[in-house]
């Protein structure tokens, strides 16, 4: 059995509705990035480690040995990142004889809800800060 890895896994599953919703997933604002930064992850699980930082750098005379400081290691804390999804299950017939072009926007719904997803988890940093 060989193993597959993950961007494999995606890349052989894809369909080209995810072509367009990923197309439409520009369309649509994020109106959190005013005041969050978004960054890319390259790992699933990730942890931090803070260490001290250094004291001011004091006065050394020529020929004089340097003063030393050292580093204070503080506390660890992992962050894992969370997944969201949403699929929708039609009958081939369904969408065959479609008279009224019900699933003509579906790629487009289905982003504009991914859309909603990001700016509720970005805002939430404004709507739980007081409890």
């Amino acid at each position: 059995m060989a193993n597959m890895e993950f961007q494999q896994y995606l890349e052989d599953f894809s369909l080209g509705i995810t072509r367009v919703f990923e197309d439409e997933l520009q369309m649509h604002e994020r109106t959190y990035t005013a005041f969050l930064r978004e960054e890319t992850v390259s790992r699933w699980f990730d942890t931090e480690w803070l260490v001290s930082g250094l004291g001011i750098m004091p006065e050394k005379g020529i020929g004089a040995a340097f003063n030393t400081d050292r580093l204070i290691k503080g506390p660890t804390k992992q962050h894992a990142l969370q997944a969201w999804g949403l699929s929708v299950s039609i009958d081939y017939e369904a969408i065959e004889f479609d008279i009224y072009g019900i699933f003509k926007g579906l790629p487009e719904e289905l982003a504009r809800s991914s859309t909603d997803r990001y700016n509720v988890v970005g805002h939430a940093v404004l709507n739980n800060s007081f409890s």
